[in-house]
């Protein structure tokens, strides 16, 4: 019981959490402690018709102090119930807090990555156009050198290069010329200006210097 009292008195302070409360409840057994209540009384009755003052005081003592047992596991129990039903609505109010903590973390992340991902759109855009400008190259350069009879320096395209060396149809190599970036590539300025990702970076929470 001196246990069960000591987290009773800490609770005063503040609250232990709700399963301590619960492990307490389960240590109470009030009816245990009113049946031996009940069996001094009995052995009072008996004492009444059979014993002296001496002896019946004595017994009368230890019914006392049976039943302020009796009482306090009672009172300890109630108190025991409240501070466990404080102590979970406590306890859920945290872990749903907690939970908001981890969902908002998540959006900045998402956040993050969309700013992360209109940097790499941007700089592959930037490339597809590099290599769309060079392709024009090289071809108007491969008309010219057979308009002027030098065929043997014409430049193969950089998908037939990769296909001869590395023994595979140009076909079977991907074409990043056909790929698709909405608001990226193709170039479309006005798509562009509706979808572009940087402006997440301003939904971000900007974190307080130390």
């Amino acid at each position: 019981m001196q246990k069960i009292l000591d987290l009773l008195k800490r609770s005063t302070l503040a609250l232990a959490p709700s399963s301590e409360y619960r492990d307490g409840l389960a240590e109470i057994d009030v009816p245990a402690a009113q049946a031996t209540v009940d069996a001094l009384q009995a052995e009072r009755d008996a004492v009444l018709l059979t014993g002296t003052d001496a002896n019946l005081e004595e017994i009368e003592s230890r019914i006392r102090s049976a039943q302020r047992e009796v009482d306090r596991q009672r009172v300890a129990a109630a108190e025991l119930e409240r501070l466990a039903r404080e102590a979970a609505q406590s306890e859920a109010a945290s872990a749903i807090e907690a939970r908001g903590k981890v969902a908002r973390e998540a959006c900045h992340r998402t956040l993050a990555a969309y700013v992360e991902i209109d940097e790499l759109a941007t700089r592959l855009a930037e490339l597809l156009t590099g290599i769309e400008a060079d392709r024009r190259v090289i071809a108007d350069a491969n008309t010219a050198f057979v308009a002027a009879g030098r065929a043997d320096l014409k430049v193969p395209s950089p998908h037939a290069a990769m296909a001869e060396a590395f023994e595979v149809s140009a076909e079977s190599l991907p074409s990043p010329l056909r790929w698709e970036l909405k608001g990226y590539w193709p170039p479309d300025t006005a798509v562009a200006a509706r979808r572009r990702l940087a402006r997440a970076a301003e939904l971000i929470p900007r974190r307080k210097a130390a």
